[in-house]
């Protein structure tokens, strides 16, 4: 079966983490991709992430100080759609690998890089790693803890969102390149990486002075969206994320005069702060009193969003894992077997897979070619896109908090015409101040009445116009309003339906309410 970027080629030169999880999620999806390292294969080799994040591609060694590697090089980036580096400007520029070399060779190529600090301003030339990235974005320095000192994060946040844009980016420049047959630069550094996450909380306005006020808690400052621990030391996370989660959550754990309470009106972003200590002195000697899983189970029969916290280990072992597709055994020919994560993008109608595992170490000098000729590039009109390589896609956003309003966010960004469709009463998520003003930038607003038959026709309308639609309900919800994508297909079959949830749309666990935490 055809995946959605058969076809492809994609040219990776060995740098950092941000730059080979582009490359892999892109490889995934049927881009034809070779890595190029280092005579003597990449240092990393034989770490978790290595073997991981360079799944699914081929590799060459190449020396590109030598005459044959360059060479090699020049006639791998002739036959490339995209090309993914991660490197300094002086470094791209003494590699040959600056877009005006890259160019020189092949006009069509997009020349994506990933960069630590980006390729202007007084850090453009240093080295960086996510480490230092996100000690420079704030996110070490933001994270909660008793003793009010930084917190550095056991994963490389940086680059994995860097990552994830880089290869957003490449496809919405492969988009571009059908109108204007032309390629282009394309960048992401890992500090762009590190400020898109944070995108709700870095934002001046005279009236915003911290997100949170009040003491640090590294078990969360909101008192019923926060961690608690149980009576057999275990602990789970308790998401009640408006006020409908908070009133199902005080009935689950039998203190319905919560509601009542002039205290905690308002509940629960709206707790005053000088109250949040008092509820929390409420809740936890509660909670304390029965184990982990018995909570769980009381509180999924009433409807309130919670979550044991697990390790990786048992994690990567949970049903709800496997039914997803996130858990693959991997047989890796320096490891042996593996288990890593999936595909985490579904694609219904041209899936992608894991085509095979980390290559093994390079022979020198093998000659590697692409499996497909270059992708042949014709504009489509004369005219430049002026807003963005999205320019002319149409967006229905009906997506609420964090997760499903950041995917709209960054393709209204790229250029696309987003709609934000929101009820009479206006999105719950309005209630944060400026955390939705953050998530929700570039947009545009359309109050409708969904149970109203106006409202829908308005929609419907929309629908069979619209190039993208987004929603992050629990599955099937949308059926309830003839919004799923059978019904909104029939009108409009070259729909893309976007669908942003907790836990996937299968499995023991799929039917659950979620929010990140």
């Amino acid at each position: 079966m055809a995946k959605a970027l058969t076809g492809i080629n994609v040219l990776e030169f060995h740098s950092n983490l941000g730059a080979a999880y582009a490359a892999m999620l892109l490889a995934e999806q049927g881009a034809d991709t070779i890595v190029v390292e280092p005579p003597g294969g990449a240092p990393q080799r034989g770490t978790p992430h290595f073997h991981v994040l360079n799944r699914s591609k081929r590799s060459v060694s190449i020396d590109a100080t030598s005459t044959d590697g360059k060479w090699s090089i020049a006639a791998l980036l002739k036959s490339a759609d995209i090309v993914i580096t991660g490197s300094t400007p002086a470094r791209l520029k003494a590699q040959g690998l600056d877009y005006a070399a890259i160019r020189k060779i092949n006009p069509h190529a997009l020349a994506l890089n990933i960069p630590p600090f980006g390729s202007r301003g007084p850090d453009a030339e240093f080295d960086a790693s996510d480490d230092l990235a996100a000690a420079r974005a704030g996110i070490a320095g933001s994270q909660w803890a008793r003793s009010g000192n930084p917190v550095p994060l056991v994963f490389p946040a940086a680059s994995y969102s860097a990552g994830v844009m880089g290869a957003s980016a490449a496809v919405a420049g492969l988009i571009a390149r059908e109108h204007t047959g032309e390629g282009q630069e394309l960048e992401v550094s890992l500090l762009a990486g590190a400020l898109s996450l944070q995108t709700g909380g870095v934002l001046k306005h005279e009236k915003m002075t911290e997100l949170y006020h009040g003491p640090q808690d590294p078990l969360g400052p909101i008192p019923c969206y926060r961690l608690f621990e149980a009576s057999d030391h275990k602990y789970l996370f308790v998401a009640c994320g408006n006020a409908t989660f908070w009133g199902k959550f005080v009935l689950a754990v039998e203190l319905p005069e919560l509601v009542s309470d002039p205290r905690f009106d308002n509940a629960p972003w709206g707790i005053p702060p000088e109250h949040w200590q008092t509820l929390k002195d409420i809740l936890e000697p509660v909670i304390r009193t029965r184990p982990r899983d018995e909570w769980i189970k009381i509180l999924r029969e009433a409807d309130v969003p919670c979550a044991p916290v697990m390790t990786r280990q048992e994690f990567i072992a949970y049903p709800q894992t496997a039914a997803i597709g996130m858990r693959q055994e991997v047989r890796d020919p320096v490891l042996g077997d593996t288990v890593q994560l999936g595909v985490p993008v579904t694609l219904t109608a041209t899936p992608g897979e894991i085509i095979g595992p980390a290559p093994a170490m390079p022979h020198a000098h093998r000659h590697e070619t692409f499996h497909h000729a270059p992708h042949p590039v014709t504009a489509t009109n004369e005219s430049r896109l002026v807003k963005g390589p999205l320019d002319g896609v149409t967006v229905l956003d009906f997506a609420s908090y964090i997760a499903g309003s950041y995917g709209p966010m960054i393709l209204a960004q790229l250029g696309a015409n987003v709609i934000k469709i929101e009820n009479l009463e206006g999105d719950a998520f309005r209630s944060f101040g400026f955390g939705f003003l953050g998530w929700n930038q570039g947009k545009r607003g359309l109050a409708i009445d969904l149970n109203s038959r106006e409202g829908l026709d308005i929609v419907y309308r929309l629908a069979e116009e619209a190039d993208v639609l987004v929603e992050n309900l629990r599955p099937g919800r949308m059926k309830r309003f003839g919004l799923d994508y059978d019904t909104l297909a029939k009108a409009n079959p070259g729909l893309i339906y976007m669908s942003i949830n907790g836990f996937g749309n299968r499995g023991p666990d799929h039917n659950q309410p979620g929010f990140d935490p």
